[in-house]
């Protein structure tokens, strides 16, 4: 099964929530335009997923925010970490979601403490999404 495959069955899946909102998909060419007026190379899973949903909110209240591609609210390329990567969301309680770029790696960065706590950091944008409920401590 191909990581698209995955990620539209999770969205159907986390579309039967009450606590969801998603955007529309973002059209591959306006992905491609907005890495390249950005000059920012998005992860392929996060790419994938913005082709399915570009942006939402998930868990609702205590969940995450996503940016997107197309629709507000956008990806910013100049809302860097300093040497951690860009801002593809945010916790509800502010932390950032991040990539750093040329990597499949998420991560949460810790603005408290900042830094990146080891285990919120995750292999790809797919894994992250299966761990969510885990991460924000909602079971299953």
């Amino acid at each position: 099964m191909d990581y698209k495959n995955i990620l539209q069955r999770m969205h159907q899946q986390f579309q039967s929530m009450p606590n969801m909102s998603f955007q529309p998909p973002a059209q591959p060419d306006a992905i491609r335009r907005f890495e390249a007026a950005s000059h920012i190379t998005l992860p392929t899973a996060f790419r994938q997923w913005l082709e399915i949903s570009d942006g939402g909110e998930l868990f609702l209240p205590g969940g995450v925010q996503l940016y997107g591609a197309a629709h507000k609210p956008l990806l910013d390329p100049s809302d860097w970490i300093d040497g951690s990567g860009i801002i593809i969301g945010r916790m509800a309680f502010g932390d950032p979601i991040i990539f750093q770029e040329g990597s499949e790696t998420v991560a949460i960065y810790n603005q408290e403490a900042c830094r990146i706590e080891p285990d919120e950091v995750f292999d790809d944008f797919c894994v992250f999404l299966r761990e969510l409920k885990q991460t924000l401590g909602i079971g299953g």
